[in-house]
């Protein structure tokens, strides 16, 4: 737990203070020292990794869950993030399902191989999503048509990877 409290100390100082990205702050360290397990979990800072890819202008909302996951995958990172590309926007036209979700679909089906346990995960992510914002469509949670903004992006692709986060690790996925 101390080095935990380190690094978030670390980061804290860094982008307080120097105003820099949680992605460049982390890239400022090994990869060995930022990528550690939390009371013996396989999951440390992923969702806040996959908000701030979204934050930073670098990933779209699906692509900053499919790139932050993609060790679950079995597939390169550059690989899932081009699957990606078509699901910025909620669909491309904000119509669709928020694209955090989108990426949690993605990952958990490819985590887990399984029909059935990746609509049943899908689906209480879904729940849980909706629970905590609101709405699940695009323009909804963007506040299109209502003036009012339910949830912004980095926001709603930190909910979407912890509620997938809760699935894989239920699941017994591992990277």
């Amino acid at each position: 737990m101390k080095n935990i409290a380190t690094i978030e100390f670390i980061y804290e100082s860094i982008v307080g203070v120097f105003d820099v990205s949680i992605i460049k702050a982390l890239s400022l360290y090994p990869k060995s020292k930022h990528q550690f397990k939390e009371q013996g979990k396989q999951y440390g800072n992923e969702k806040k990794i996959a908000a701030e890819k979204k934050c930073c202008g670098s990933h779209n909302c699906t692509q900053a869950v499919l790139c932050t996951y993609h060790d679950f995958t079995g597939m390169e990172e550059e690989t899932i993030k081009n699957a990606g590309n078509a699901f910025a926007a909620g669909m491309g036209n904000m119509d669709g399902t928020c694209g955090a979700l989108v990426g949690a679909g993605i990952v958990l089906g490819l985590a887990t191989k399984d029909k059935a346990k990746s609509i049943k995960g899908m689906r209480q992510i879904m729940d849980k999503f909706k629970q905590r914002n609101g709405a699940t469509q695009c323009k909804l949670l963007k506040g299109v048509g209502t003036g009012k903004v339910l949830r912004e992006c980095p926001l709603c692709v930190a909910d979407a990877s912890e509620f997938l986060e809760e699935i894989l690790e239920k699941e017994g996925c591992r990277k």
